[in-house]
């Protein structure tokens, strides 16, 4: 593919465009399991998402980044609906 600029022409190769996409598109379908994966019926599937979207550091930081994803403020936003999504115990009255 050619694109021109001014005088000058850009040669790109197709599949210079679409490798970065491509693996962008693996790692948001890498977090996209694990939010399925915290909503499922399976509990070890659960606990391993849970931990790796509220608690890990390096693995999730680097998927996040790779999918082009602000990891802080994902994890932030997460955390918010994950607690309200989490049934509170009943009061006991006084």
């Amino acid at each position: 593919m050619e694109i021109m600029s001014g005088r000058q022409a850009l040669v790109v190769r197709e599949d210079e465009i679409e490798a970065p996409i491509s693996e962008q598109k693996l790692w948001v379908a890498v977090l996209a399991q694990a939010l399925e994966d915290l909503q499922g019926d399976r509990l070890t599937a659960r606990h391993e998402a849970e931990h790796f979207l509220l608690r890990d550091r390096n693995d999730f930081f680097t998927v996040c980044a790779a999918a082009g994803i602000d990891p802080s403020s994902f994890r932030s936003r997460l955390g918010r609906l994950h607690a309200a999504s989490i049934p509170q115990a009943p009061q006991l009255a006084a």
